[in-house]
């Protein structure tokens, strides 16, 4: 679901991303969104820049909660689902789960700022442990706010130069969602060749004038 979420906002932002900023933010959480619009706070005196992180909290959070439950609910399964099969990702499940639900809150609010491992497994593994509903929430918005506030002081230091890159992105974007689109389709085009080959070749060695 968030999958399918994520590619339709990749066809959006060429449409927000310069006439509505704050907007796409608040839908997608994008780091060139917050970027973009804290840029745009530097022109228009009238776009502050706690509209900027305000407005990027719900895009930021959408699916947080939802990943968390997933660890609840389904505990290593979830784990394995959101990508802990590799030695990096199983080594960070592994330290959340050695820290416990004691530590688990700063390890939530740092996940943004920290690649160790993609946020939904990091929400996954706090869930498993027994972080509870409230507290992660608490912790999120902390780490949320914080990466917002930092997205767009970066953006509102660029000014024009940043609304510049913005018009840039807004030419081509299109076209990077259709190469996107291209490559994420492309693994099931070629398995589904795979399995058309399997059925044809079987009905070729079948045919009269195959055989000797």
């Amino acid at each position: 679901m968030s999958g399918i979420y994520y590619f339709v906002m990749i066809g959006l932002t060429p449409l927000l991303i310069v006439a509505h900023p704050v907007l796409l933010e608040a839908l997608s959480g994008s780091t060139s969104s917050i970027v973009v619009a804290g840029a745009f706070s530097d022109i228009d005196s009238k776009l502050q820049m706690t509209v900027v992180v305000a407005a990027a909290l719900p895009g930021l959070m959408k699916f947080d909660l939802f990943y968390w439950w997933a660890g609840v609910l389904w505990g290593r399964r979830a784990l394995m689902w959101f990508g802990s099969k590799s030695s990096r990702k199983a080594g960070t499940v592994s330290r959340i789960e050695r820290l416990g639900p004691r530590f688990a809150g700063p390890v939530v609010a740092l996940s943004s700022f920290l690649p160790i491992a993609p946020t939904p497994l990091i929400y996954a593994a706090v869930g498993s442990v027994g972080m509870g509903p409230f507290a992660f929430l608490i912790f999120d918005t902390i780490g949320s706010t914080a990466w917002a506030i930092l997205l767009g002081v970066l953006g509102y230091n660029l000014g024009p130069e940043g609304v510049a890159v913005a018009d840039i992105i807004s030419r081509y974007a299109l076209i990077s969602a259709l190469v996107l689109l291209a490559i994420a389709l492309l693994p099931q085009v070629f398995h589904l060749l795979r399995v058309l080959w399997a059925h044809v070749r079987p009905g070729r060695a079948d045919a009269p004038g195959d055989t000797p």
